[in-house]
């Protein structure tokens, strides 16, 4: 079920223990998410028990002594940055901001920025070498994205809009998305987090 709904596994130790309490007892999941449809048997959701699951991208989602994780990777991260910043200092950046939220980094699913940084090095390097997808949008793609989001007018003379992370990461994570980090900025890196809309099915 985690592969075909790409999540990733927090502990295979965990899931093995979740297995062989599901033949012995019916075990909780918990789930951040709408859960559409039927459970599997000798699954009820809640978060009461000894060994449990939870579907979530939060890094703090332990309601069990054993808690077996399930991270679906739909986060969207946007970025803006200078001309030239290095890798490091975008990775301190993402870094910084899924932190402060306790978003966990395997839930990130791609990035995203504004067509004039589809060459910026930096930027490039760093999809490249953690192996995520990177989308480059227009500035008049980005304005037509609906939400409330901060703006900066010296952003808006300079590349054509107001805000690039934001905007960048909802454009990226598709209709009906959440923005989850709104603009946060570390070293001229801007950084925004949005979450794909998704609900736990087992049919």
């Amino acid at each position: 079920w985690a592969v075909k709904h790409s999540c990733v596994i927090d502990s295979m130790e965990n899931a093995k223990e979740y297995a062989v309490s599901i033949l012995k007892r019916d075990v909780p999941l918990f789930s951040d998410f709408e859960i559409c449809g039927e459970l599997p048997g000798g699954v009820f959701v809640g978060s009461e028990g000894t060994c449990g699951a939870v579907i979530s991208v939060q890094t703090d989602a332990f309601p069990f002594d054993t808690t077996l994780r399930l991270i679906p990777r739909i986060l969207h991260v946007g970025v803006g940055c200078k001309r030239g910043t290095p890798k490091e200092k975008i990775e301190a950046a993402i870094d910084h901001a899924l932190n402060e939220h306790s978003l966990d980094r395997r839930a990130v699913k791609a990035v995203a920025s504004i067509d004039v940084k589809q060459d910026e090095e930096g930027l490039l390097s760093w999809c490249h070498e953690k192996q995520l997808p990177v989308s480059f949008f227009t500035a008049d793609e980005l304005n037509a994205v609906k939400g409330a989001f901060s703006h900066s007018d010296y952003v808006f003379k300079t590349v054509g809009t107001g805000n690039v992370c934001d905007r960048a990461a909802v454009r990226s994570a598709g209709e009906d998305a959440q923005l989850l980090v709104s603009k946060m900025i570390l070293d001229g890196v801007t950084v925004g987090v949005a979450q794909e809309k998704w609900s736990v099915s087992f049919e």
